[in-house]
């Protein structure tokens, strides 16, 4: 799986589901009070990022994330 697969697997979720992947690539970890239903959303796609290694989720993290603020 591609890091374009990625981007299209993470706008395919739904916003509050979103909000709480790009928690998990920023931390690593998931958020302390993530909902069950979300956390389940979210396992398979933080097992393919894991599995895919540590830049994909650099590279994704970057994608997903301006570095500058929107104007």
């Amino acid at each position: 799986m591609t890091q374009l697969d990625f981007v299209q697997e993470f706008h395919s979720l739904k916003p509050n589901t979103r909000a709480h992947a790009i928690y998990w690539l920023r931390t690593g970890e998931p958020h302390p009070e993530i909902h069950f239903v979300i956390r389940d959303r979210l396992e398979g796609f933080i097992r393919r990022i894991r599995e895919a290694g540590p830049e994909v989720c650099t590279g994704l993290l970057a994608l997903l994330i301006p570095k500058e603020p929107l104007k």
